[in-house]
């Protein structure tokens, strides 16, 4: 066995190149006998990862931030899980009457106006900014501790990593996970959360929750009694930390915050049933 893991390694561009080759092979038989899907008119199509054995059933926060605006404004969706990136290279991205919209962002804001969804609307143009603010907090900063717990933490990502790619075969495991945490390694480094230690890494997420617990306060949500868009931001992100396959410490700083803990359930519950979290997979 020792043999045959040196001369992968020492191999390691023909093994890829091979691997390359035998999923494009693979890709294009597929796509020969595939037939072109059919896409119901006022459907939106959203498309998000393979499905993973995560806790949270949608692994990624921005797919799940979608999928709870549309279940909150009662827009008819389907969930399409792909390989398949959208003009971005990214997920999510939605197919809705022919048009492609990308970026989490950018789709609530199309389906806000498509669908004329006007209940989570803030009262004035102060809150909005704030709120603008907090989201791109959420969505631009906060969400790299996730990234690095899951994928780059040597304690807690072996698990995760193995949650993440739940999807793939055995035998490509290996050499994919090896790729995609040296990719996901270099966008934590350019981010600069990856050019720290870890132990500096967790002291700063700690504090986010923290000052998190501490801007909600005893509201039931971040502006008082009324559900917003950021809202539905930091439930999503929230929730993939809480739901940790394995405890980290953001996920025990959460449950250390009862307020924090209270908000998760409090938009869990709006949503009945709450099909997209698996409780039994979470540490």
């Amino acid at each position: 066995m020792e043999s045959i893991i040196q001369t992968i390694v020492n191999n390691k561009v023909q093994v890829l190149t091979s691997t390359i080759v035998v999923l494009a092979g693979a890709k294009l038989l597929s796509s020969f006998f595939k037939k072109e899907p059919v896409y119901e008119r006022d459907i939106v199509y959203i498309y998000d990862f393979p499905q993973s054995s995560m806790p949270v059933i949608h692994s990624s926060p921005f797919v799940l931030k979608v999928i709870t605006f549309m279940r909150y404004a009662n827009i008819p969706y389907k969930v399409i899980n792909s390989m398949e990136n959208g003009p971005r290279a990214k997920k999510p991205f939605i197919r809705y009457n022919g048009e492609l919209v990308s970026d989490s962002q950018n789709i609530i804001e199309f389906l806000t106006e498509k669908f004329n969804v006007t209940s989570l609307k803030l009262k004035d143009e102060q809150q909005e900014a704030e709120a603008h603010l907090l989201r791109r907090y959420i969505d631009d900063a906060f969400y790299w501790s996730l990234v690095y717990s899951r994928w780059c933490d040597p304690v807690f990502s072996p698990v995760a990593v193995r949650g993440m790619l739940a999807g793939v075969p055995p035998m490509l495991f290996g050499i994919i996970s090896r790729i995609a945490k040296s990719a996901v390694g270099k966008q934590l480094y350019n981010a600069g959360i990856g050019r720290c230690p870890r132990e500096e890494i967790y002291s700063v997420a700690v504090k986010d929750v923290n000052s998190i617990a501490k801007r909600l306060g005893d509201s039931q949500f971040l502006f008082n009694d009324k559900l917003s868009v950021v809202d539905i931001s930091l439930f999503s992100m929230l929730v993939q930390l809480y739901y940790a396959i394995e405890p980290t410490p953001i996920s025990k700083a959460i449950k250390s915050n009862k307020n924090l803990v209270d908000y998760i359930e409090r938009i869990q519950n709006i949503f009945k049933p709450c099909d997209f979290v698996c409780s039994s997979r979470s540490a």
